[in-house]
């Protein structure tokens, strides 16, 4: 067990500190730019609307579980088994996506709330439209993020375990397809 705990440990040390930073270096970009947008005019009540763009992070979390031969190499050095170093990894995955889904959600709801105080249109982009951010249950919204993460961490973990198991002839056979 203090295997695991462990291993979780430093797993999330890295990955909350750059899921942290890409975060923070989105909203800062995100009140710039809308900032600038704002002052100058080009967008107001009746030609935009500010937009939720924080879901496209689900794919920096495929990102961090594609890291998978660096933390397993060292992982396997501090004498982990690889059932708690598999353990761990899921255990990080699944926290890592209920984090970002909280994120997500909440991003919606500051968006929505500035749309209501600014007197912009809400949901002026069509993407929005045919997503789970046209609907109004935050529930339903958290569940499919959080699905959407789950998938994408898993996903991404089993690509980096192939990666790690087959070698660079898999690797380079696998992004040429992708």
């Amino acid at each position: 067990m203090n295997s695991i705990v462990s291993n979780i440990k430093y797993k999330m040390s890295y990955q909350t500190g750059w899921g942290l930073m890409a975060v923070g270096i989105y909203f800062l970009c995100i009140v710039l730019t809308f900032s600038a947008l704002i002052k100058f005019s080009v967008i107001n009540s009746s030609t935009g609307s500010l937009v939720y763009r924080l879901w496209a992070l689900i794919f920096t979390h495929f990102a961090f579980s594609l890291r998978f031969k660096e933390d397993f190499d060292f992982m396997l050095i501090m004498s982990s088994t690889r059932r708690d170093i598999y353990v761990a990894f899921l255990s990080v995955a699944v926290v890592s996506s209920v984090a970002l889904s909280f994120l997500i959600v909440i991003e919606k709801v500051i968006v929505d709330y500035l749309n209501r105080v600014l007197g912009f249109m809400n949901a002026t982009d069509p993407f929005h439209f045919i997503s789970p951010y046209a609907l109004e249950n935050i529930f339903l919204q958290f569940i499919f993020f959080l699905s959407l993460c789950i998938c994408c961490g898993l996903f991404g973990l089993m690509m980096g375990s192939l990666f790690y198991r087959f070698g660079k002839k898999f690797t380079l056979a696998f992004w040429l397809l992708f």
